[in-house]
């Protein structure tokens, strides 16, 4: 993995903003905040932590703190942490998203995004990374629909998902939600929803082709991992200006559990009626019942216009 490289500033050496989402892999992130600081403490740095209170709240912390000076934030979290503080990178306009470094401890349940730069989950070690003066540009993709007809935009760092694999997201974080945050638990909704789902019909625009008839899923992959550790996009690179797309034509569900061990090995293109590509845009319209969901984040009201904005972010690692 070769990635474009720039000396991080004095200022931003020297000026860190942690982010922690303290209920992060079931509440893990707040009670090792502690231990995590105090490690921090050895180092002759100025830094700031700010907790969050709740969902979306990351997304208003980026913006009052960019005001006050800091541009190296650092998530003490997973993968949902990550994806709102970078939506607030991108929303605001208060400093070029350019100028802005993103690193993390991960403290997550998936940590997906962290996974692909093989990020320790020791935090000593973690820190160690980002202490170590340099940061890396990677691709954003960027996803437009609209809401009551108005535009609305949301940016992700590792990976979308159309059908299925939102569907799966979307049970999963509803599990998350009541409490239970086991490792394996896209897993369990994966397998679970394979039993009842049905594929839906769906009009892809990909490479100046038209893809249109009943999909059973679709990834695009930024990065390579999702829910957890599955490689659905095991060639992505993060930073070649190209997603990643998988598409799964529709298929009965002793097909899916069949190759389900595939999703892990990196193989699941082998499989019949699954098909990759590399794209820089791709159009997903659909039907009423599609759901759409970026660094595990649910969207819904389509169509959806999917593009890569390459090199847009520098990153910690």
């Amino acid at each position: 993995m070769c990635l474009k490289s720039v000396r991080i500033t004095t200022f931003m050496r020297k000026h860190y903003l942690f982010i922690v989402n303290p209920n992060a892999a079931k509440g893990k992130a707040g009670k090792d905040w502690l231990r995590i600081e105090r490690f921090i403490r050895k180092k002759d740095i100025h830094y700031k932590a700010v907790l969050t209170s709740g969902p979306g709240d990351a997304i208003s912390i980026v913006e009052e703190e960019l005001s006050l000076g800091y541009k190296c934030l650092i998530v003490v979290g997973g993968d949902g942490t990550v994806n709102e503080v970078v939506n607030g990178v991108f929303h605001q306009e208060i400093v070029p998203p350019e100028e802005i470094s993103l690193g993390i401890i991960p403290v997550g349940t998936g940590n997906d995004w962290a996974r692909y730069y093989g990020i320790p989950k020791k935090y000593k070690k973690a820190l160690e990374y980002l202490f170590s003066g340099e940061a890396h540009f990677q691709d954003v993709g960027k996803l437009t629909h609209s809401i009551d007809g108005k535009p609305a935009i949301h940016y992700f760092v590792n990976i979308a998902g159309f059908g299925f694999d939102a569907v799966v997201v979307k049970a999963t974080n509803e599990m998350q939600e009541r409490g239970n945050r086991m490792a394996i638990a896209y897993l369990f909704n994966l397998l679970r929803t394979a039993l009842s789902y049905k594929s839906l019909p769906m009009k892809v625009e990909i490479n100046d082709e038209v893809i249109e008839r009943k999909l059973f899923s679709i990834s695009i992959g930024n990065g390579r991992y999702s829910g957890g550790g599955m490689r659905q996009t095991p060639n992505a690179e993060i930073n070649d200006g190209m997603f990643d797309v998988t598409i799964y034509d529709d298929m009965p569900v002793r097909k899916i559990l069949k190759h389900v061990f595939k999703l892990y090995n990196g193989k699941i293109g082998q499989v019949n009626s699954i098909h990759t590509f590399k794209t820089t845009r791709i159009t997903v319209q659909d039907g009423p019942d599609l759901l759409a969901e970026v660094d595990g984040e649910i969207i819904p009201d389509g169509p959806f216009e999917i593009e890569i904005l390459p090199s847009a972010l520098k990153v910690l690692v």
